[in-house]
This record gives structure tokens, C-alpha cells and sequence, in this order.
């Protein structure tokens, strides 16, 4: 009866370690993807703005234009207010294509290596253009959202980044912590049969030694 105790009170405190660790690498996980996707929103508006910015370069200003756009702060981040309606006004018009060149090399530089797709959203949330081949969008469990991003004031246009299959990216910045919980684990778990297994083994010795006493008796 002993015995049978010593093991439901074990495999309970292995049970408990198990979950607190799934609970533990949960709470990592969540804040390791909260991160990427806070730096997949950063890194998109500052593609949004070069792209902006490029097109400032090349575009023929009639003559009257008038461009106009909020100044470029100390960090020199190109973060342009009223520049996407702007151009367009003078017909130069986003181009997802370039956005998303720039955003997978912002990405790249952030360490985040994955495929991307931009859409271009209206106000009624229907998508109007996408970077995307094919028409249909992959299932929103191999994809991470990015916060919709209104180019105009109206918010009748915004730009939305689409991370596919961002959970290898995830795990490989969680890689030190999955391995340490891993070998943990495994250590623990080892210790914990390793010390049932003796405690059978001495209650056994103990009640051959008793078994022979009586004999002997």
C-alpha cells in the first residue's frame, strides 16, 4: 500500500513539473510572437515611408504642386503624414511590390526570415490588392497579421503584412530556452524514476529480509 503511494505522490510531482514548464515555455511563446509581430508592424510602416520616399524621387511635380508631408525627425526615421496623398494627387500611386522588397530586407536585417504578403485594404476591410499570386490567402494559422496601416486620412487605403509560417522563426529565437526546458525535464523525470526505482528495490530487500527472519524463527 506504501508502495503504491510513494508512486501516485511521484508521478503526480512529475505531472506538476510537466505543466509548469508547458506553462512557462506558453508565456514565452506568447511574448517571443508578441514581439515579431510588434517588429513586423514597425518594420512595415518604415517600408510604407521609403517607399514613399523613393517615389518623391522620381516623381515629375507639375507645375503649382504642391507635396506635402510632416519633417523628418532627429532619427531620421521618413515618416511622411500627408506625403501618400500627395502623390497620389500628382498620380504617382503606392506600389505593393516595392513595399514588400523593402520589408523583406528590413525583416531579413531584424533576423525575422520569412515569406511575406502585403494587402491592400479598403475601408469596408475587403482586399482591393495583394503582393499574393494566388488569390487565395493561406489559412490564418500558418500566418501571423500585422495592424492594418491607413496611407490616407480617410483611412480609405490601408496596408496590411501578412508573416507566413512565422512560427520556425518563433522557435528558433526560443531555441536556448526549449533546450534548456528540454534537458531539465528529462533530467528531473530521470531522477524522479531513478529514485522510485530504488525505493521499490529497498522495501523489497526489506521484506525479503523480513520473509527470512520468520523463516528463521
Amino acid at each position: 500500500m506504501k508502495e503504491r503511494r510513494v508512486k501516485v505522490i511521484t508521478y503526480i510531482g512529475i505531472i506538476s513539473i510537466v505543466l509548469l514548464q508547458l506553462i512557462w515555455l506558453f508565456n514565452t511563446y506568447t511574448l517571443t510572437r508578441n514581439e515579431v509581430i510588434e517588429k513586423s508592424n514597425d518594420l512595415l510602416s518604415k517600408a510604407i515611408d521609403r517607399e514613399a520616399f523613393l517615389r518623391l524621387n522620381n516623381v515629375i511635380i507639375p507645375a503649382g504642386g504642391i507635396v506635402g508631408s510632416s519633417p523628418v525627425d532627429a532619427t531620421m526615421d521618413l515618416s511622411f503624414d500627408k506625403l501618400q496623398e500627395s502623390l497620389l494627387q500628382v498620380g504617382s500611386e503606392i506600389s505593393l511590390s516595392d513595399v514588400d522588397s523593402i520589408y523583406m530586407v528590413l525583416l531579413d536585417n531584424a533576423n525575422i526570415k520569412t515569406k511575406t504578403i502585403l494587402l491592400a485594404i479598403n475601408k469596408a476591410n475587403k482586399v482591393i490588392r495583394t503582393t499574393m499570386l494566388d488569390e487565395e490567402i493561406p489559412n490564418s494559422m500558418k500566418i501571423l497579421k500585422t495592424n492594418p496601416i491607413s496611407l490616407f486620412s480617410d483611412n480609405s487605403l490601408s496596408i496590411q503584412g501578412l508573416i507566413i509560417n512565422p512560427y520556425w522563426v518563433i522557435l528558433k529565437r526560443m531555441g536556448l530556452i526549449l533546450l534548456a526546458t528540454i534537458i531539465v525535464m528529462v533530467f528531473v523525470c530521470w531522477c524522479i524514476v531513478y529514485q522510485i526505482k530504488v525505493i521499490v528495490v529497498e522495501r523489497r530487500v526489506a521484506q525479503w529480509k523480513d520473509t527470512f527472519s520468520k523463516a528463521m524463527i
